[in-house]
């Protein structure tokens, strides 16, 4: 078969070196693919707008929400963050959106939507320099109907982001193939710099365009000229945020100090290649950094800095890969797999469960396989071409090994999918190039069935998938529009989709002691406790329900359970002691207390520790406690009730008053607080 040439570019005198920058790579057929586009994507917003996911947060969404907020409300640092966890440029972007348009959600879904209609048109353009009209038309409709792309872009969500930025840099590498300008070196590298704050392990692609500069030979400038350029826009972005990260933590963190924990959660024993947090239950971005400062400093003994943390994982992790190296290799095998792996593997929310409700998804029929098993071919069509096209080119398979070195999820891989569409394009023109030609393009046919066959393996199911969009909906329900039956509607599905899912079981446990139904709360708690027997949050809400039931004693047994982990330990003990407390077991309930009380002091555990000492007589000290716990909270107003009490008891009555009144100007519908004063007030009383 007769390769077709590419796009010649050598011409100095070519009219396309003479447009300008906004119109680089501009064709007619730009408006076709900007209209097909906008027309899913908007669609998609308007009926986003309509359903609960445009207005209920969870996970990475409401913790990228509240730090936007905060960034407008003067903390323009972040400095409430300490050394960065996540990395910072979709938090900034998401405040701009907010200071132009308040804080809606659906603008974020619009501005996202834009982003994602000129990523198609950059990539259509790009293709159309580097590869020919036909790829560039083929590119821009690819991703145009890309329904996982359409999916992210509905997301709050930074993989939006990373669409765009990816995108922009195929488009500022084709200007760099063709005019090689200092300008255009600086530019490609700047790109590359502003992925990496938004997606760490994107800085795989900025090490490339630095070290395309000895290779591509485009331009007049000398090498040392071109990564002069390319290094200097590289690091703009990111040197202010390292020197940020070194002022507030004192060591040397490039983008963020996560780089431990996930590296770990990828890397050990029990590893399964996708994301499992540190400790079970307990994925939020709220619990997974203080979870691995806790474990690593109970292991260690000590109080460590952010970047010692990291490295304690890391260590943890090496020492699993150069220990047992089989075992790992067959691991990071199985997570190469899982990155190419046609499966969206879900996070908080999900492709598929949504693809259910969201007709324009369905109708955006591309998905990952066919650009991969496309994208693969055109690849290797490229492959005499890598010094022209060298951070994209090795980019494709740098980046696979980004993804698998951590753990794999959907939106970690989806820049993946951008990166590729231009080669798939390439892929379609080949492949019908050789269908033209005479004999036999067998090599074509074979690497693109090898590609749709690792890309369709059976290594995750889909329906695991699906559920997690059932729990979003449920915990919508139960959390914001409080209404348990519906919630208890949304969690069948998805146990039903998932019966394995602890979860699903847990949360529908949870709904259903909203709705007072015992029996069946009590079945899917123990459920979620089969399922999943380290959870420690099942036990403690479970335990926490029977008390409310007035299940005293099979409290406890609960409540003994979630004693036993170090992350419920501390109110597990305190509700243990209340329990013994309730049953006038007093012994059992102040050792309890003093257990709880030293795993971390917390006021009301104080005001419980002082109501015991009461009952036992030993005012004085009881006293004591309930000051101590006005001084840990000093907008509780129930000690202060309680020293009101004590001071009634000792005939102060004037005391006892004012306590009263400090109780009431805290807690002004306070009813026991009421009762006594208006005793207080009352002919007789004194």
């Amino acid at each position: 078969m007769k390769k077709k040439a590419a796009v010649d570019h050598t011409d100095e005198k070519s009219p396309q070196t003479k447009l300008s920058w906004w119109r680089w790579g501009a064709d007619k057929t730009d408006a076709l693919i900007a209209a097909l586009a906008m027309g899913v994507r908007f669609w998609h917003v308007f009926l986003l707008a309509r359903s609960p996911f445009s207005r209920y947060l969870a996970g990475d969404a409401a913790t990228y929400s509240s730090w936007a907020e905060r960034i407008l409300q003067g903390d323009l640092a972040s400095l409430h963050q300490g050394v960065f966890y996540q990395s910072p440029l979709y938090p900034y972007v998401l405040a701009g959106i907010f200071a132009v348009f308040g804080k809606q959600n659906l603008a974020v879904f619009c501005v996202q939507a834009l982003f994602g209609v000129l990523s198609c048109v950059l990539v259509a353009r790009a293709a159309r320099v580097l590869f020919s009209p036909a790829a560039g038309l083929l590119a821009g409709t690819l991703l145009a109907l890309y329904g996982p792309g359409v999916y992210f872009e509905g997301l709050l969500q930074k993989a939006a982001l990373d669409g765009f930025l990816v995108a922009s840099l195929w488009w500022l590498w084709s200007r760099v193939v063709v005019l090689g300008g200092w300008y255009q070196w600086w530019a490609a590298g700047l790109c590359c710099g502003l992925l990496t704050l938004n997606r760490e392990n994107a800085l795989v692609l900025g090490l490339g365009v630095v070290a395309a500069a000895f290779f591509c030979q485009s331009g007049a400038l000398t090498p040392k000229r071109r990564v002069l350029a390319a290094l200097l826009g590289l690091l703009l972005p990111l040197l202010p945020v390292a020197v940020r990260n070194a002022w507030i933590g004192g060591g040397v963190h490039l983008t963020t100090a996560q780089f431990g924990p996930n590296f770990y959660i990828g890397n050990h024993p029990n590893a399964s290649g996708l994301y499992e947090p540190l400790v079970a239950g307990r994925g939020s971005p709220d619990f997974e950094r203080l979870d691995a400062r806790r474990l690593a400093e109970a292991e260690l003994g000590r109080d460590i800095t952010d970047g010692e943390v990291s490295r304690f994982w890391a260590v943890k992790a090496f020492a699993f890969i150069f220990g047992q190296p089989l075992t790992w290799a067959v691991l990071f095998a199985k997570k190469i797999l899982l990155t190419v792996n046609g499966v969206e593997i879900a996070d908080v929310d999900d492709f598929y469960g949504r693809s259910r409700m969201f007709l324009q998804l369905k109708l955006a029929f591309v998905r990952f396989p066919l650009i991969f098993a496309l994208g693969v071919w055109g690849w290797v069509q490229s492959r005499a071409r890598w010094r022209e096209l060298f951070p994209v080119f090795f980019g494709v398979p740098l980046y696979v090994l980004s993804v698998a070195v951590f753990f794999v999820m959907a939106r970690y891989r989806y820049p993946l999918a951008i990166l590729l569409a231009p080669f798939a394009a390439w892929g379609m023109v080949q492949l019908w190039a050789a269908g033209k030609a005479r004999g036999r393009p067998w090599l074509a046919w074979v690497v693109v069935s090898a590609g749709f066959g690792l890309s369709l393996l059976p290594l995750v199911e889909r329906r695991w998938q699906e559920a997690s969009t059932f729990v979003s909906l449920g915990d919508y329900f139960l959390n914001q529009e409080k209404n348990p039956s519906e919630a208890v509607s949304h969690y069948r599905k998805a146990s039903q989709l998932a019966p394995e899912s602890a979860e699903a079981q847990f949360r529908l446990a949870e709904a259903l002691v909203a709705l007072d139904q015992r029996e069946e709360a009590e079945r899917a708690f123990a459920e979620a406790a089969r399922l999943a027997p380290v959870w420690a949050e099942v036990y403690l809400k479970w335990g926490q329900a029977r008390l409310s039931w007035g299940q005293e004693a099979a409290a406890l047994a609960v409540f003994s359970q979630a004693a036993q982990f170090p992350e419920t330990a501390g109110p597990a003990l305190r509700l243990l002691g209340d329990v013994w407390f309730k049953l006038g077991r007093l012994e059992e309930a102040f050792a309890a207390y003093q257990k709880a009380w030293g795993l971390g002091k917390d006021a009301t555990l104080a005001n419980n520790m002082g109501a015991l000492l009461a009952r036992q007589g030993r005012f004085q000290e009881a006293e004591q406690w309930f000051l101590q716990a006005c001084e840990l909270d000093p907008a509780y107003a129930q000690p202060w009730v309680n020293i009101a009490k004590l001071r009634l008891r000792a005939q102060d009555t004037a005391k006892a008053a004012q306590a009263l009144e400090k109780a009431l100007s805290l807690e002004p519908g306070h009813r026991e607080a009421q009762e006594l004063l208006r005793r207080l007030a009352s002919p007789g009383s004194r």
